[in-house]
């Protein structure tokens, strides 16, 4: 089966291109921390995306994450003024990622199936297997020098 990309909206108001991701783990969690307001013309404020329960994450720069050399399915797209430009923030199905995990790595442990995100921005994309008992928070933060990476 072919991947298929569907977007992942934890919050409102996702209308720009994202800069660049930070990958912050953590026992216990995984942030994502999504740059926007690198973009010039978009808001001054970045996206915290917080996950417990992670399995597995990934980090490549933007042209060498393995989904650039393989046919994909139509990748969701902005709108208005940045419609040239991926969603940034996807949930993976048909993940061939999650399928080179065996049954045990993915459900032996007693978990319910694992979920595939993708964030996408100019600089690099993530990817991040969360079990799908697990739990998601987002929240819109202000882009200041205090919290930048």
């Amino acid at each position: 089966m072919q991947e298929t990309y569907i977007r992942f909206a934890p919050v409102r108001d996702v209308v720009a291109p994202c800069a660049y991701i930070v990958l912050c783990t953590e026992p216990g969690g995984h942030t994502v921390r999504l740059s926007f307001s690198n973009i010039r013309g978009a808001s001054a404020r970045d996206l915290l995306v917080r996950f417990d329960s992670v399995m597995a994450c990934m980090s490549h720069t933007e042209f060498a994450h393995p989904w650039e050399a393989t046919p994909t399915a139509e990748i969701p797209r902005l709108e208005g003024r940045w419609d040239g430009y991926a969603f940034p923030l996807l949930e993976v199905k048909n993940s061939q990622w999650l399928a080179s995990f065996t049954d045990f790595q993915t459900i032996g442990l007693a978990r319910s199936m694992p979920r595939h995100f993708r964030f996408v921005s100019l600089d690099n994309v993530v990817d991040l297997l969360m079990y799908g008992d697990g739990a998601v928070t987002a929240e819109w933060i202000v882009a200041t020098p205090q919290n930048a990476p």
